[in-house]
């Protein structure tokens, strides 16, 4: 059945959102492990949203799913628009975008994705 992988999808998609705070650990110097600068504001968003989509999975709930994927292309698109500038509401990089656009992606995707029905059901 379909549904069950798109779950388990949401659900990595999920923890690996939430497992981003990992880079808040940084002490700013730029060292080669720190390709991440995930701060403020834009951690909590991707916490608040990686914790949506888990959610989402677990409950088997693709709506869910989709609600956090359409919320993190909303702030991918708000920090592509305030980087470098004055106000960054979401106190980003370049690389704030590319998690936030990934885990948009990710999670558009699987929300979208076709769920099979069981086949004692029929198709009304």
């Amino acid at each position: 059945m379909n549904g069950g992988r798109l779950d388990r999808a949401a659900v990595a998609l999920g923890v690996g959102g939430l497992l981003t705070f990992v880079f808040t650990f940084s002490d700013g110097a730029y060292r080669p492990y720190d390709f991440l600068q995930i701060q403020g504001v834009g951690l909590v968003v991707i916490l608040a949203l990686s914790a949506l989509g888990l959610l989402g999975g677990l409950l088997r709930k693709p709506l869910l799913v989709l609600a956090s994927g359409v919320a993190f292309a909303a702030a991918a698109i708000i920090q592509l628009v305030q980087a470098g500038r004055s106000p960054n509401w979401l106190e980003g990089d370049g690389s704030t975008l590319s998690v936030l656009l990934a885990l948009a992606a990710g999670l558009l995707a699987v929300g979208f994705a076709a769920r099979r029905t069981s086949p004692n059901r029929k198709e009304q």
